[in-house]
């Protein structure tokens, strides 16, 4: 969705005069990587205000005549991520998530019988198109088909590939 990866890193003041007198809180793709990395996200929601935060930022800086471009952008990708790539994102997460409640192991009793559960007495009941679990692979070609994704994925495997060539 950013082509000429106007987000991907953080704006300065030398790149924005007077940049961080105006906005207080910056934000970037590259930011929001980092607080990936770090596992700061605690919810589908958390990211979605940050990636909020990154086009408001845009649009306040970007005043007059001389920011109309860069606020129509701004507005322009805010529009295919709230439309396309937000509910996207979330639909995978809550497939993760119900995929991991069902994995989990069973607890078992600390110094009590092992305990397994009964059978069903009823037929089980057909799955519903709606409630497929797409399989990994899937799930990866939906990610990578997605060019937000895939820009997040490569600076990734771009930083890992220096990482690897300075310890070398």
């Amino acid at each position: 969705a950013d082509p000429q990866q106007l987000f991907l890193n953080p704006v300065t003041d030398e790149i924005a005069f007077g940049y961080s007198n105006i906005i207080r809180k910056p934000m970037s793709i590259s930011t929001m990587e980092e607080k990936i990395d770090a596992n700061e996200y605690n919810s589908v929601a958390a990211w979605q205000d940050d990636v909020n935060l990154m086009f408001e930022n845009c649009i306040s800086y970007n005043r007059g005549a001389n920011g109309k471009w860069f606020r129509g952008e701004a507005n322009r990708q805010l529009k295919v991520f709230r439309d396309e790539i937000f509910p996207q994102a979330r639909r995978l997460y809550q497939n993760e998530i119900a995929k991991r409640n069902v994995e989990a192991p069973k607890r078992k009793l600390m110094d009590g019988p092992e305990i397994s559960p009964l059978s069903a007495m009823t037929k089980k009941r057909k799955k519903e198109k709606e409630e497929y679990i797409p399989s990994t692979p899937a799930l990866a070609s939906m990610l990578l088909s997605d060019p937000f994704v895939v820009r997040i994925v490569l600076a990734r495997v771009l930083r890992e590939l220096r990482r690897s060539v300075m310890l070398a």
